[in-house]
C-alpha cells in the first residue's frame, strides 16, 4: 500500500523530496519508477510508462 501511495504522490508532485526510499527502490525493481540523475548528482524519481499504465489501471479499478 505504501508503494501505491508513493506512486500517486510522485505522479502529482514529481519534485517531492519526502518519498520513502524503500518504496521508491521497490517501485524501481518493478520497473514502475526510474531515477533521473541530475547534474548535481542527485537522483530524481520518475514514473515509467509501465508505472503510468499500472497506476491508471489501479485507479480505474477503484
Amino acid at each position: 500500500m505504501h508503494e501505491l501511495t508513493a506512486l500517486m504522490v510522485l505522479q502529482r508532485s514529481p519534485n517531492e523530496g519526502e518519498l520513502d526510499r524503500a518504496d521508491l527502490e521497490s517501485l524501481s525493481v518493478r520497473n514502475l519508477v526510474t531515477f533521473e540523475v541530475l547534474p548535481c548528482g542527485k537522483r530524481r524519481p520518475r514514473i515509467t510508462a509501465h508505472g503510468a499504465d499500472w497506476l491508471a489501471a489501479v485507479m480505474r479499478g477503484r
